[in-house]
């Protein structure tokens, strides 16, 4: 659910095809959603690692033309999934 919400902030299609799927459809997507597992796996970075990887994370926001609401809701959604991940 966080993956298609921060892909739709992205403007980048995060369809789910009920079809078969070859190797290639799957790396094809892997590809073009690969901004936004850069984003989510940012959540679950180390402090030490978020302060070393804060620019570059921005630069995706700009590159991508994340709205300032849409970045304060991915935040608030890497904040909730770290948290869940440590309990």
């Amino acid at each position: 659910m966080y993956l298609k919400e921060m892909a739709e902030y992205m403007d980048i299609p995060a369809s789910n095809p009920k079809r078969f799927v070859s190797a290639y459809d799957v790396g094809m997507q892997t590809k073009r959603l690969l901004p936004v597992y850069k984003v989510l796996y940012y959540g679950f970075m180390g402090n030490e690692d978020k302060a070393l990887y804060q620019d570059p994370l921005q630069q995706l926001y700009e590159d991508y033309h994340v709205s300032e609401k849409a970045q304060r809701r991915i935040t608030l959604m890497l904040c909730t999934k770290t948290s869940v991940r440590k309990v």
